[in-house]
């Protein structure tokens, strides 16, 4: 084949006396094969030429070579090759580097030489050019940029979106200059990122001066600097903000569960909002309680909402004297306001609308239907918290003893209930065909949209909420599910014990306002005007 490409004998000599002969020939009857005309192909047998002696490459060569050096041979390559103009030569240049890292990438491939990276899931997945795959991986820091990224693609974050991440990185490293391991500060940040937003970017369509989003460019450079040690976050700690830990530290010591430690770290932080006395040692004053008080009793109406945040100041003030920082007894200028005994009555739904709610979403389609339906049954057959079907393991199901372990949210003990048949089929329904099961975690329910984790007590109270807007009752949210549940057994005839043992009540005080609840249906219905019925 090299007597037919080439006429003169010198250049046929020089082909034929160069390493990896045979292997060159069979390459170009392979192109041949492929449709090549003459001039491609001769155009090939000199780039074949041209990468043995780069590459130094002999007959049984077995060391791989790096992309790194594939890519600083095509600079070199493309800088000899003579231009006319010097505006032709720089463009061209670049075409000829571009040309000798795509081709030399299909010879190494085909001799079985080619840099392993290359072949890295996370790198096909981020680029479909041979080019860009190359750019990827010669960057500095591979290992910890695919790292990064691979994390994302585990949380279900679409290939669109893992490319911007790739190219935020890409133009990080530019516009910085980072080669090696070192800190990377706030400003180098903003200062990339300003650089970014005026850079125009023809990968993704990105013109220069366009409106881009430089806010989310920071927020991606300093998670990836973060996961490399390149980036300290700076926490800026204020007195209340140290004062709150402290106490919610006490509360965790003490035993109180994670939703008491949300509430009061939330009406804490509210709490010294109001009073102005975030970062200061002063002390707590009666002034600063009164004006607490004037402030949230007119934004809050509800007594029982009032009582329950008042009763979160008042502990935390009796904390707060045992460590100085207010005076003794100031606990006592918080008066809870009275509630009365029936004020307040759960929130419940007759069996019969929970049954119907319960039909309808099991009809519903959708791709978050068979996991919104699986909640909702555990709530309304178990009378579970929210909290409590949130932190649902796969492992909590004992499939050969049908049984279901539930975690409770206040006492932290385990409680064994039977599985039903119902709920374990629509669980298994849910596991089959709802549930993200590449997510590599023990969790039961996931969000539906990536990131996909775990999902949080808010989620599944935004679910049920969603699924009772039209049912007429005062509370909307998951716990009227634990209402009806209750309310139902007590009207079947199950015992106070009974009932508090299933909802998992430490005092019966507790489960007796479900009594009062089942009397109060009574009264509603002594009130109905029977004329004309019987």
């Amino acid at each position: 084949m090299i007597t037919q490409l080439f006429r003169f004998k010198a250049t046929q000599r020089k082909h034929l006396d160069a390493p990896l002969f045979q292997v060159r020939i069979r390459f170009l009857t392979m192109k041949s094969e492929q449709g090549l005309c003459q001039e491609h192909l001769k155009d090939w047998a000199r780039l074949l030429l041209a990468f043995v002696s780069c590459y130094n490459l002999q007959d049984g060569a077995t060391t791989r070579i790096s992309l790194n050096e594939v890519v600083s041979k095509a600079e070199l390559w493309a800088k000899s090759i003579s231009r006319n103009s010097r505006k032709e030569k720089t463009h061209q240049m670049v075409l000829d580097e571009e040309k000798f890292v795509v081709r030399s990438i299909d010879f190494l491939e085909y001799i079985g030489l080619l840099d392993i990276r290359y072949y890295d899931n996370v790198v096909n997945l981020l680029a479909e050019r041979k080019f860009d795959k190359v750019k990827l991986i010669v960057a500095p820091f591979f290992q910890g940029r695919m790292s990064f990224l691979n994390e994302y693609h585990l949380s279900g974050h679409k290939k669109k979106t893992l490319r911007r991440y790739a190219q935020y990185q890409l133009h990080l490293i530019e516009f910085l200059g980072l080669k090696d391991i070192r800190l990377v500060n706030d400003e180098e940040i903003f200062a990339a990122a300003k650089k970014w937003k005026n850079y125009s970017d023809p990968g993704s369509h990105k013109k220069s001066g366009s409106k881009w989003n430089d806010t989310f460019f920071v927020t991606v450079a300093k998670k990836w600097l973060a996961t490399m040690n390149m980036y300290k976050v700076e926490e800026t700690k204020t007195v209340s903000d140290i004062r709150i830990e402290k106490y919610l530290q006490y509360l965790q010591y003490r035993g109180y569960s994670y939703a008491t430690l949300t509430s009061s770290s939330h009406s804490l932080h509210h709490f010294y909002d109001m009073i102005g006395k975030q970062n200061t040692e002063e002390p707590i004053t009666l002034i600063d309680i009164d004006k607490c008080i004037k402030i949230y009793t007119s934004c809050h109406t509800n007594r029982q909402t009032n009582k329950a945040y008042m009763g979160r100041i008042r502990s935390y003030l009796r904390y707060a004297a045992e460590q100085g920082w207010c005076k003794p007894r100031l606990d006592e200028a918080v008066v809870l306001p009275r509630i009365y005994k029936e004020e307040n009555l759960p929130s419940f739904m007759p069996w019969d609308t929970v049954q119907t709610i319960l039909q309808r979403m099991k009809n519903a389609k959708g791709k978050s239907a068979k996991r919104n339906y699986t909640i909702f049954l555990l709530l309304a057959t178990y009378g579970l918290r929210c909290s409590e079907v949130a932190n649902l393991k796969i492992s909590d199901i004992d499939w050969r003893k049908e049984q279901i372990r539930i975690q409770r949210a206040k006492g932290g003990k385990c409680q064994t209930f039977p599985l039903l048949h119902s709920v374990g089929e629509e669980i298994i329904e849910y596991l089959q065909h709802g549930r993200q099961n590449d997510s590599h975690s023990d969790s039961l329910f996931f969000c539906a949209k990536a990131p996909f984790r775990a999902i949080t007590s808010q989620a599944i109270h935004d679910i049920v909420r969603r699924e009772l807007h039209n049912v007429s009752i005062k509370h909307k949210g998951p716990h009227s599910l634990r209402h009806s549940y209750a309310t139902f057994l007590i009207n079947n005839g199950q015992t106070m014990k009974e009932v508090g043992d299933l909802l998992g009540h430490k005092s019966i005080d507790s489960t007796r306002i479900y009594a009062k609840v089942d009397f109060q249906s009574l009264r509603e219905v002594s009130n109905i005007n029977f004329d004309g019925v019987l």
